[in-house]
């Protein structure tokens, strides 16, 4: 990812890697990467310490489930209030120019095939929220305006509904945790009636 965002981005935008090792010392492997590509860094808490949710996963599974969330909760609050914040996996790559123009200017979701093939109902599990907004399923790379970014509440929201769609994912036999943190975030914006496209 940030070999693919290097020399690309806009003026003033910052790249910020968020290592979730629970404060443990970078590895020098990983210090040489964020120093080449001189990108900013924090760390945060190990998910699988306080995920305590489907224990037939085992913990590198567990590892992986929140990962943006715990992104979000580092970044959320130092945020500038003009500040656009958005959430991408490490696996994600930009080929050619950065499309400026497909980024939005509120409070966004992707669409994700992936979600199709879901083994949880998240209509269903909408309709029992009884939701402030229209849900509109989605994730990937997620995009924040600074008011919602900072929203404690959100922020707790996106941490429930999260290890909630974990438990029903596994109980219906699911495909992967990996898949309930994207709509986790949709439905936590659904939840506090953050308009979202």
């Amino acid at each position: 990812l940030l070999e693919s965002l290097a020399e690309k981005l806009p003026s003033g935008w910052v790249t910020h890697v968020v290592v979730c090792n629970g404060g443990e010392p970078l590895s020098p492997r990983l210090r040489h990467i964020l120093s080449r590509y001189q990108t900013r860094h924090s760390t945060t808490i190990k998910p699988s310490s306080t995920f305590h949710s489907d224990h037939t996963r085992g913990a590198d599974e567990a590892v992986r489930i929140a990962l943006k969330v715990e992104a979000l909760a580092v970044l959320g609050p130092d945020l500038p209030p003009e500040a656009m914040l958005c959430l991408i996996d490490c696996d994600c790559f930009l080929y050619g120019d950065f499309p400026l123009g497909l980024v939005p200017r509120t409070d966004a979701v992707t669409q994700l095939a992936l979600l199709s093939g879901y083994s949880v109902k998240l209509d269903k599990v909408a309709e029992a929220l009884s939701l402030k907004s229209d849900f509109l399923p989605g994730g990937g790379p997620i995009f924040l305006t600074a008011a919602v970014a900072k929203n404690e509440g959100f922020i707790e929201d996106c941490r429930r509904l999260a290890r909630a769609l974990v438990d029903l994912d596994s109980s219906a036999a699911g495909r992967s945790a990996l898949s309930c943190e994207p709509p986790a975030f949709a439905l936590a914006m659904a939840l506090n009636a953050v308009d979202y496209s």
